[in-house]
């Protein structure tokens, strides 16, 4: 009985140790009514981003002075004070529907790496990879664009729907045109 007791105690000091962090989780609301078209659903995510567009993604580059939706709630609610630089996916571009953008794009994800070389984010980041393309419904700012789970972006593969009914779309802007 004695070892149980001490389990019991050992168990309870672990918990309420480890229960009092803070956790940040992903959680996307969907307000749409089950009832909607995909048409609708498309014409619903396409007026609630900044940018449509579609591309690959052709690097990664750490950049310092851009905060991270991360770096917000981590010093927003836990008090924590965050030093790293903002991971930036940069898109080579193929079509846009929504806000002409140029060849080349940088998003601002939300994975920040530290300057121990960690890196560290939310349950909500987009987890984009090297050479694979992506068909991107983007938030933000014409100058500071980030990728939401919560929109329909997604691998390429996986948006004939959204492809068929968005049409033909934009070639990118070329470096010297204007819009």
């Amino acid at each position: 009985m004695g070892n149980l007791k001490r389990n019991f105690l050992l168990g309870l000091v672990v918990f309420l140790m480890v229960g009092t962090a803070r956790v940040f989780a992903c959680s996307c609301v969907d307000v749409s009514d089950p009832e909607m078209t995909i048409f609708t659903r498309i014409a619903y995510a396409m007026n609630g981003a900044t940018a449509v567009f579609s591309g690959k993604v052709v690097g990664f580059e750490n950049r310092k002075g851009i905060p991270s939706e991360f770096e917000h709630l981590a010093n927003g609610r836990a008090g924590l004070a965050i030093e790293g630089e903002t991971q930036m996916v940069k898109f080579q571009v193929d079509r846009w529907w929504k806000l002409a953008v140029p060849e080349m794009i940088f998003l601002a994800s939300d994975v920040v790496t530290m300057p121990d070389g960690s890196t560290m984010g939310n349950s909500c980041h987009f987890d984009f990879k090297q050479g694979e393309s992506y068909l991107m419904y983007a938030n933000g700012t014409e100058n500071l664009l980030r990728p939401s789970l919560c929109s329909r972006s997604t691998i390429i593969d996986r948006a004939s729907e959204d492809l068929k009914i968005l049409g033909k779309g934009n070639e990118p802007i070329k470096k010297d045109e204007k819009p």
